[in-house]
């Protein structure tokens, strides 16, 4: 399934997950986001929020084809 990732801050490094567009990935059907983070190489204490379709998601949330996912990293008193 296809997902569209976009990554804040520290973890916008590469084209790989950008803050200013969203990517495009392909992952498993049956996915969550926790996989997603292992899949692009994001250590889990670099993640503080992740969002799926703009909502706050626990790392444990199964994703769907076509979702929008967010990650946001630790940062001034998060």
């Amino acid at each position: 399934m296809k997902l569209h990732v976009k990554c804040f801050a520290s973890l916008a490094k590469t084209d790989d997950c950008r803050y200013d567009e969203k990517t495009e990935h392909e992952i498993e059907d049956g996915a969550t986001v926790e996989m997603l983070m292992e899949q692009m190489g994001i250590p889990d204490k670099n993640i503080k929020i992740a969002f799926v379709n703009g909502i706050a998601a626990d790392r444990h949330r199964k994703l769907n084809d076509g979702e929008s996912v967010t990650f946001v990293p630790p940062s001034g008193g998060m």
